[in-house]
């Protein structure tokens, strides 16, 4: 599929236009807040170019992100092992060095760009994946080469991201952050793209890992503040029609699909029963995926009175079965297969790209690139708007004047790096008066040990002022200026 789709007027206005729009958002909170803060001015967000490496690079949602703004950019280097990422990177995007496995390189050998970019793997720490064994499994491993390598080249800004399944893990995930990115201050971020106005529910955790002597002001009381206004200047509501995301069911994209899918096979034959009671076509549908959209009518859409206004993931379990009733789309994963009632059909691999934002519009896809792997790479993507905003989130701290100077500094040899956390779970387990769950490995022990006494002795304010705090969380009910806007 060439770059040649017609899109429905909506989507390309949000797809051209969310990237400028965003930039100016952040243009105008920064200048406001440096004059708040009383700190010095700084050059304009894409005045200075900057250097751009990314792990686990997939569809390259961080690179399209920057073209979009109009931030100019050098794509250093770009890594991962699938061989169909591998593909569509050397044709789309173009990195100067291509890697396929991050475990096996030398970081000796890798450029040193100002800002590193990872996804590493959600697989271990998703909800969908049954009997994880969390960081003790083969895909997490990623995670400390991430880590490595953030430690080893030492950009200025660090972003990382996952999904909220990672929760879970998230006390050994800032032990590991904090010693490892000891120079770093890390704001934990948590967004949809549904909050800056785009139909896809993709709710993720964004790490923005700024380095502290390349940072405007370590106050991490001034940082928090910061992040809620900016991420509160990129909401917008989610427009009332889906339709106008999705392709015309004649694109020649969405026909290849439908004449491509395999229908009942003979020993399936019995999903006609189940399918009589549905007024929706549903060739192409496997008996299973025929049961789930019954299922999902009779017991969600029907019963509220929806009509065709939904969209259900069809590959799900009867038990894990999810439906989306309100203009959005549930979440794309690699294997999902979302029918849209409205339009009758399933959606192709380029409308779950262009739920990401990616400008299908623009991008020649390899012609070796089978639908399958399309659809594998639109279900592992980051969104761009949503890398977008963890991207100005940082390059708005950084002190761009200095960037020429950065790689000269010398590093710090010891201490702590400096967590900020501005997600939901900090302000609700807060006001629940939660203390972090103490577990039987040391570090986490005293960790929560720390966040106790920390709360008895100071306010969040407090922890703010204090040159070199280890930790500031935003839920703090003394600290009601600096919680998450996200809440």
């Amino acid at each position: 599929m060439s770059g040649t789709l017609k899109l429905p007027a909506r989507m390309l206005r949000d797809l051209e236009g969310y990237g400028p729009w965003m930039l100016r958002q952040a243009e105008t909170v920064r200048t406001a807040w440096l004059q708040e803060c009383h700190l010095p001015a700084q050059p304009k967000l894409a005045s200075t170019p900057v250097t751009v490496g990314t792990d686990c690079s997939g569809c390259e949602a961080p690179i399209f992100s920057l073209r979009a703004m109009g931030i100019s950019f050098r794509h250093c280097f770009a890594c991962d092992n699938a061989p169909h990422a591998e593909t569509f990177i050397r044709a789309v995007t173009k990195p100067e060095v291509f890697l396929s496995d991050m475990l096996a390189r030398s970081l000796e050998d890798l450029p040193a760009p100002h800002i590193y970019v990872c996804g590493f793997p959600c697989k271990p720490y998703s909800s969908l994946h049954n009997d994880s064994k969390g960081f003790k499994e083969k895909a997490a491993k990623p995670f400390k080469a991430m880590l490595e390598t953030a430690k080893k080249k030492r950009p200025c800004l660090a972003v990382f991201e996952n999904v909220l399944g990672l929760m879970k893990y998230m006390p050994k995930v800032r032990v590991d952050m904090q010693r490892e990115l000891h120079e770093y201050i890390v704001l934990l971020l948590q967004v949809c793209p549904t909050e800056f106005g785009f139909p896809a529910r993709r709710p993720r955790f964004y790490f923005v890992a700024v380095r502290q002597d390349m940072c405007i002001t370590q106050n991490p009381g001034q940082l928090a503040d910061f992040a809620r206004k900016l991420l509160e200047s990129f909401r917008k509501p989610v427009p009332p029609h889906l339709a106008d995301y999705l392709l015309p069911s004649n694109t020649q994209c969405v026909l290849e699909e439908v004449s491509g899918s395999k229908g009942p096979k003979p020993a399936q034959k019995n999903a006609a029963p189940a399918a009589a009671s549905l007024p929706f076509n549903v060739a192409g549908l496997t008996a299973k995926q025929t049961e789930v959209l019954k299922q999902t009518w009779v017991e969600k859409v029907k019963k509220q009175g929806k009509g065709n206004k939904f969209v259900a993931d069809v590959s799900q379990s009867l038990q894990r079965k999810t439906v989306a009733l309100d203009g959005k789309t549930p979440c794309v994963t690699p294997g999902s297969k979302l029918f849209s009632g409205e339009l009758n059909r399933l959606l192709c691999a380029e409308e779950k790209m262009l739920l990401s934002a990616l400008p299908m519009h623009r991008i020649s896809v390899p012609q070796q690139l089978t639908k399958m792997q399309l659809h594998s790479l639109a279900g592992n993507t980051m969104h761009c708007a949503c890398v977008a905003g963890a991207l100005l989130c940082g390059m708005s701290l950084l002190r761009l004047g200095a960037l020429k100077a950065a790689a000269t500094n010398k590093p710090a040899k010891t201490g702590r790096g400096v967590w900020v956390d501005l997600t939901r779970a900090a302000k609700k387990a807060t006001r629940k008066k939660v203390t972090l769950k103490a577990s039987k490995t040391p570090a986490l022990k005293k960790v929560a040990r720390n966040e106790r006494r920390g709360a008895q002795k100071q306010t969040a304010a407090q922890r703010g002022q204090k040159r070199g705090a280890a930790s500031y969380d935003t839920g703090s009910t003394t600290g009601k200026r600096m919680r998450s806007a996200y809440s």
